[in-house]
């Protein structure tokens, strides 16, 4: 849809502070904590990834994320996500490593 008309019909409100990092220094902050074993350093990064989304919804869609979502859903959806990556770790090595006692 074209920008102006799309402003026309629904026009952009309450934007939302932009992230105040770029996403290779958050990336870089992120790599640094423990969330695989840590609820509360989970929960710092699925705040940074809800607060990017937000942003993102309301600059491209003019909707808050909370709008679409609610904050409990977004966390035991990240929750779920991260479960199934330290599964998925456990059983897959990183590459570069050694393979895993089951799989040798």
């Amino acid at each position: 849809m074209d920008h102006d008309l799309k402003q026309q019909l629904a026009p952009t409100r309450a934007k939302g502070r932009p992230p105040s990092r770029s996403l290779s220094e958050e990336a870089a902050w992120a790599d640094k904590l423990e969330w695989q074993t840590n609820e509360h350093d989970l929960n710092r990064i699925v705040q940074a990834v809800i607060l990017r989304l937000d942003s993102a919804f309301r600059e491209e869609y003019g909707a808050r994320l909370d709008q679409l979502a609610d904050g409990s859903e977004l966390l035991a959806s990240a929750s779920q996500s991260a479960a199934w990556c330290h599964r998925a770790l456990q059983n897959q090595p990183l590459v570069g490593t050694s393979k895993p006692a089951s799989l040798r």
